[in-house]
């Protein structure tokens, strides 16, 4: 659910040990990545039930659509 947070650890890490330089367009598409990861781990958070197992249906295509945007 949250691997989408790999590309800004690796941004991260790419800014500080490598040293390369950011531009605009690089931070707007970090930000939009992080807005997405969160919406759909807030989706996940608020529909959770006891069983951690359970099929939660409308999660899903929220979740690929809110993927695909970012």
């Amino acid at each position: 659910m949250m691997r989408g947070i790999i590309v800004v650890v690796t941004c991260a890490m790419a800014m500080i040990f490598l040293g390369e330089k950011r531009y605009v367009h690089h931070y707007i598409s970090v930000l939009v990545i992080v807005g997405g990861v969160g919406i759909v781990g807030l989706t996940a958070i608020s529909n959770s039930d006891d069983d951690p197992h359970a099929d939660h249906t409308p999660t899903k295509p929220l979740g690929v659509i809110l993927l695909l945007i970012a």
